[in-house]
């Protein structure tokens, strides 16, 4: 920011404190910059601690799922949780990442719907409401068109743990929804079958997809599918 858009900002300082308090549109003779600032000088982390608690929980819940994973598992359940987890971090990779979020290859509808199914059983989510591809999608461009800025939801400059998670356990920086709200995203609302998952699978997957066994997998799904914006980046 120059030292002109400072000056412009004392200068302007109440009219500034006037829209950050009541939302309007009429600053006068302010660039954006200038206001950009005054969103950046206003802005203070926000915990959300509902996620902080399902975060916790399930991560102590996993650790009861590990003993029973060495212990009493037998092969059948062992078989079930290794498929649940190959198809979650495929719904993510394959899925959310590579085809709907960098369009790096074409799909037909048999294959997104089987990708939206696994991606749904993957819980890559701010918990509530639910997280589905569009919005995933949606952070996953934010990220690589503004890498490590405010507008990056897991910037990396605010710290490792941040970048790898603690990026849900917070709400996000104004400059993430200002600039996520300019991004051309008419790919994935004209897909029905996004478009049927951000309407109907949060309510539909408990009755077709089995919850036993659940606990150790989401955890370690979350955590292979979050390493690649953490550590690589840091």
């Amino acid at each position: 920011m120059s030292e002109e858009d400072k000056q412009n900002f004392r200068a302007y300082r109440s009219e500034i404190e006037n829209y950050l308090l009541l939302g309007s549109h009429s600053i006068s003779l302010l660039g954006s910059n200038v206001l950009i600032f005054a969103l950046q000088v206003k802005f203070k982390t926000q915990i959300v601690w509902r996620n902080v608690a399902l975060f916790s929980a399930l991560h102590v819940a996993s650790l009861v799922g590990i003993y029973q994973f060495i212990f009493l598992a037998k092969w059948p359940t062992l078989f079930w949780y290794c498929t649940c987890w190959l198809m979650g971090v495929m719904g993510i990779t394959a899925g959310a990442h590579r085809l709907w979020s960098h369009r790096s290859y074409k799909a037909r509808w048999p294959a997104r719907l089987f990708l939206m199914f696994c991606n749904s059983m993957a819980f890559q989510a701010s918990f509530l409401p639910f997280n589905d591809v569009i919005e995933w999608s949606r952070d996953h461009r934010c990220h690589h068109k503004w890498t490590d800025t405010d507008a990056d939801p897991h910037n990396t400059t605010r710290g490792m743990f941040f970048a790898h998670m603690g990026w849900l356990m917070v709400r996000k920086h104004p400059e993430v929804k200002r600039k996520g709200s300019q991004l051309d995203l008419s790919d994935l609302f004209n897909d029905p079958i996004l478009a049927f998952q951000r309407r109907f699978i949060f309510y539909l997957l408990p009755t077709v997809f089995m919850n036993y066994g659940r606990r150790i997998y989401l955890c370690f799904c979350f955590r292979v599918t979050s390493f690649p914006g953490s550590m690589p980046n840091t």
